[in-house]
């Protein structure tokens, strides 16, 4: 089971970065000692299980960092938040396994994994602002986009999109539509809300790629001259400011625009610039450092986090406005036809069809839009908590009780025909899955009653088979961790369906995700003790489910805070000895 730690991981990542950077550099460090903890040779079986535990969590790591440099821009853009979770759970992942192990390998050893779990502690994963700002501008886009041609305020919100993740040349068009089609063809049918959103992503660039390359093109001088404009426009506010506050500090300024910066970035010389300044350097060819001429082999920008705190205390402090050239330059380019039609745009995010038998060359034909919709359930119907299209104009009719819609989503499911609440359930679990704080205002018991019914029904028609439950289950855990009071309000009955379902292979996963988040909550390890789940996890922990194993031991380690709570669990693997000795050998 050695490790391979020679093996080279991406150097560069196309999103993410500031992250990607940490938990390469926490990973480097682990890969550099895993070679003495494999010759520590911790013999028992709870140590090899362990070891392997963590050579899974390396693995894992290394997956997202893969992931992160080669996947496409505006997916990981919309998916940003999952991502930073995911990062999470990595670090965690490998915090508990070096935690776990450093108690039986030889002291000189243990010193070095303590400092790197220390490290772990303190490292804090973060997304890097102008990230955000785009998932944030192409997810609302996807929201809006009801009509079948395009308004001059979606056209700009996705130019400015594309610039926050430097979307802005014929190269980076293609390679972004090349790495949309990779990830189709790696979608599986099953994973039918992740295909629809990456067609949506597909459709959504090819439409506007003309206009951004031809504004690339055909508009070179006026796109630089438009940022100088208004980098020129700062640094006369900041001069002003100068003379009647105090002297900006010098390095608060782009050494390319000599102007304050607004979103600065560390490149790999260690010098720092504004964002869009030194990505226009190197879009323009230029592959060395503008300060110390040094040729570059990694062009990753490192936001600048430090740097830009102390800016905006400065600014402030002093009054002084400094906004983002890269809306100010999309502000600039009203001179682009936004009569341009994109029909295909006529479909929100939650109507796009699953046309799963077309080529990707398709998608240069407009896309078609799916009329079918539920009426308004109020007057005894379905309904989709969504807005409605019309299937002959594609125009959006947005409902007059859209918004009693959004605060209880899921009032009225248990009335509806079987069929429609599965509908009903996928269409919510899909509409909130990137967008868990809207949960907030929800009350817990409009949300919770209906859909603990409605899991209670799936596993008495169903069984614990079928996807039907996993969609629930996903539901619950995305509501129970943006709405944290509501667990408070979960009977015990709740829990020990949990415990039913912690015994499928089918949706095993998805139950240990929401122990994951209850075993955090005051209310939660007692509840969880109660319902019978911890022989479960012990199982779980002890079985051959390797992909089920870490959160089954997370979720055991926070439980295990409670002393009361760990003699139960000491009594419970006891009592699974006896009744089985074979489940506790180690399986290699």
């Amino acid at each position: 089971m050695r490790i391979d730690y020679t093996e080279r991981m991406p150097q560069s990542y196309k999103m993410h970065s500031s992250m990607c950077l940490e938990l390469k550099r926490l990973v480097d460090r682990i890969m550099r000692i895993f070679p003495d903890i494999e010759d520590a040779r911790p013999g028992c079986s709870s140590g090899i299980q362990t070891l392997c535990l963590l050579h899974n969590a390396l693995d894992k790591t290394k997956q997202l960092l893969q992931y992160c440099s080669e996947s496409s821009k505006l997916y990981m853009a919309v998916t940003g938040d999952a991502i930073l979770a995911r990062g999470s759970r990595a670090k965690k992942s490998l915090e508990q396994c070096l935690n776990d192990i450093r108690s039986i390998v030889p002291t000189i050893l243990e010193i070095k994994i303590s400092q790197i779990v220390q490290d772990l502690r303190s490292t804090q994963l973060t997304l890097e602002f102008s990230e955000e700002e785009a998932g944030k501008a192409i997810r609302e886009l996807m929201q809006k986009s009801t009509s079948s041609s395009a308004s001059p305020d979606e056209i700009k919100d996705f130019h400015y999109a594309a610039l926050k993740l430097q979307l802005s040349t014929p190269e980076a068009i293609v390679t972004e539509r090349r790495s949309l089609k990779l990830l189709l063809t790696k979608v599986g049918e099953s994973e039918r809300n992740k295909r629809q959103i990456l067609k949506y992503l597909y459709c959504l660039l090819k439409k506007h790629e003309r206009i951004i390359c031809e504004d690339h093109k055909q508009n070179s001088f006026t796109h630089h001259q438009s940022i100088d404009d208004s980098l020129h426009a700062n640094a006369a506010e900041a001069e002003a400011s100068e003379e009647h506050n105090g002297t900006l500090p010098e390095k608060f300024k782009c050494t390319l625009s000599r102007t304050v910066m607004y979103d600065p970035v560390i490149i790999s010389s260690g010098n720092t610039f504004e964002r869009m300044q030194i990505q226009k350097w190197f879009d323009e060819g230029n592959d060395s450092c503008p300060i110390s001429k040094r040729k570059l082999d990694d062009f990753t920008l490192k936001p600048n986090v430090e740097l830009k705190s102390q800016i905006s205390e400065w600014c402030a402090k002093n009054g002084l406005d400094v906004q983002d050239p890269a809306r100010k330059h999309v502000k600039a380019s009203n001179s682009i036809d936004f009569s341009v039609s994109i029909a295909s745009f006529g479909s929100s995010l939650y109507n796009i069809p699953d046309h799963s038998g077309i080529s990707i060359t398709d998608f240069n034909s407009s896309y078609s839009i799916d009329s079918s919709s539920y009426s308004k359930m109020s007057k005894g119907g379905y309904f989709t908590p969504m807005q409605r299209i019309d299937s002959a104009s594609g125009a959006g009719d947005t409902d007059s009780s859209h918004s009693e819609i959004e605060i209880d989503p899921l009032c009225g499911l248990t009335n509806l025909p079987w069929d429609a609440q599965i509908k009903v359930v996928e269409d919510v679990r899909s509409r909130f899955e990137h967008s868990t704080r809207a949960f907030r205002s929800m009350s817990p018991s409009k949300f919770l009653e209906p859909l603990i019914t409605y899991l209670k029904n799936a596993l008495e028609r169903n069984g614990t088979a079928g996807e039907i439950i996993k969609g629930g289950l996903d539901l619950l855990l995305a509501f129970l961790s943006g709405n944290r009071r509501a667990i408070e309000s979960l009977e015990e009955e709740v829990f020990k369906m949990f415990s039913v379902f912690l015994e499928s292979e089918v949706v095993a996963e998805e139950a240990l995700n929401i122990l994951e988040v209850l075993s955090n909550h005051p209310h939660g390890p007692s509840k969880i003790t109660s319902s019978g789940s911890l022989s479960s996890l012990l199982k779980i922990v002890e079985s051959q489910a390797e992909h089920l194993q870490e959160q089954a031991m997370i979720t055991l380690k926070n439980l295990s805070s409670s002393m009361e709570i760990c003699l139960e669990m000491h009594r419970e693997r006891s009592g699974l000895y006896h009744r089985n000795p074979g489940l506790f050998s180690f399986h290699s």
